[in-house]
């Protein structure tokens, strides 16, 4: 009934838990990329109450909860009190979900801009801009499917950061910042 890129989300309803894990680090319609997402995982770990994080997790949440094929007391709600809202889901409730990739690239630059602002070495930043390498390795190792180009970008994207905080002099700091953004934009 629904052909083209979103044919998958006819047949199911909406996006599951498998079909997130599936389709975020695969380059396609919702693919927001994975040194964004990386970017993003930094941001809800060092900025945790600056730069709106709370807003854009909850929208990044929301989005993925509203794009699920059952319906939860978040859809009830807003069946409710939003016009033509359940027309719209239930045509086609991964739409929901395209809203919801605001939030990494929000989060993703509200990273960068923190470690930018501090001129002072960051090493105890260091677990921090390691652990999304580790989350992807680890979901490799238990077969997860991650695919090898997610690895090479999000070695690089923590590489860039292990840098940024470990020797964080002004030439550095705008190089990185520099390869941060041609890294997110290929992606």
């Amino acid at each position: 009934e629904y052909p083209g890129a979103s044919e998958w989300a006819a047949e199911i309803g909406g996006i599951t838990p498998v079909s997130i894990l599936d389709r975020v680090l695969f380059p396609n319609l919702h693919y927001p990329g994975t040194a964004t997402l990386v970017l993003a995982l930094v941001a809800l770990f060092l900025m945790r109450w600056r730069y709106d994080t709370p807003y854009f997790a909850f929208l990044a949440a929301a989005g993925m909860i509203l794009a699920a094929p059952r319906t939860t007391p978040v859809h009830a709600l807003l069946y409710a009190v939003l016009p033509r809202f359940e027309e719209l889901h239930r045509h086609w409730p991964e739409r929901v979900s395209l809203v919801a990739f605001l939030a990494p690239a929000m989060l993703a630059g509200a990273a960068v801009a923190a470690l930018l602002e501090s001129s002072a070495t960051q090493r105890r930043r260091l677990p921090i801009v390691l652990a999304p390498l580790g989350t992807v390795l680890a979901l490799r190792v238990i077969g997860a499917g991650i695919p090898v180009q997610a690895i090479l970008v999000a070695g690089a994207v923590v590489l860039g950061l292990v840098v940024l905080v470990t020797m964080p002099t002004r030439q550095i700091r705008a190089a990185v910042a520099v390869l941060l953004v041609i890294t997110v934009a290929t992606d």
